[in-house]
């Protein structure tokens, strides 16, 4: 089944489309619209300079990089972490406050229209209910015994830090306070998510890296292996 190329720009112009495509700019450029380093203090609602495509690559639209492709008509969904059925805005919620390591967006602002009605264009023509084949990342097998971080650092160092550096503190675009994000996102530290967050569980990260990493991995072609990939993450997870 081909996966979906959805394309905002191609819209009618009108309000739709406008708010569509404030909805991407919010989702790819997270950190110069609503960051922490942006010049009105109302609009920080981030708390770190990633961006939501710093986990859901290009735009939420590569498959098996936690897309948001068919995520508009999963919801409302049971999710286990509340105990409750939750709303896409509510799922938005959790994402600013973990992922993003800052405060909500209100409910009915501007911001949260925007973001839901991007998600629900990058939906278009995926039946409700379904959930399309390339949705979250690959199935990763569970290691028959517990990671070893100091074997992780081992694979970081080879593999990630010449992008994301030794400390894990990435490459930012420009300098501190210009509100332009990063180039390659730190991966733990105080400008990185906290340990609520998806990419801290070792399993939900370790099979999104296996699938993405090196950057422009594709997914049925990883680099890494099983087993280095879970202690890849046993490192990151331990230094979060």
């Amino acid at each position: 089944e081909p996966w979906p190329q959805p394309n905002p720009d191609t819209m009618p112009a009108g309000i739709q489309k406008d708010t569509v495509l404030y909805g991407r700019k919010l989702f790819t450029e997270t950190y110069s619209v609503i960051g922490p380093e942006v010049s009105n203090p109302a609009m920080r609602y981030s708390g770190n300079n990633l961006s939501c495509q710093s986990c859901h690559l290009q735009g939420g639209t590569q498959r098996f990089a936690i897309p948001m492709i068919g995520v508009y008509g999963a919801f409302p969904v049971y999710i286990g972490r509340e105990d409750e059925v939750r709303t896409i805005e509510e799922r938005i919620e959790g994402c600013m406050e973990r992922s993003m390591n800052g405060r909500v967006l209100p409910i009915g602002g501007k911001e949260m229209k925007a973001m839901v009605a991007y998600i629900q264009f990058l939906s278009t023509g995926v039946p409700v209910g379904k959930s399309p084949e390339g949705r979250g990342s690959p199935n990763l097998p569970l290691l028959a015994r517990a990671a070893d971080p100091k074997r992780g650092a081992d694979v970081y160092e080879r593999n990630c830090s010449l992008c994301h550096q030794s400390n894990g503190q990435g490459q930012r675009k420009g300098p501190p306070g210009d509100a332009n994000g990063y180039v390659y996102p730190p991966l733990w530290g105080p400008d990185s998510f906290n340990d609520g967050a998806g990419m801290h569980r070792l399993i939900a990260s370790a099979s999104f890296i296996r699938a993405n990493m090196p950057f422009g991995t594709h997914y049925d072609k990883p680099e890494r292996s099983e087993e280095h990939t879970s202690e890849l993450q046993s490192r990151l997870h331990l230094v979060c």
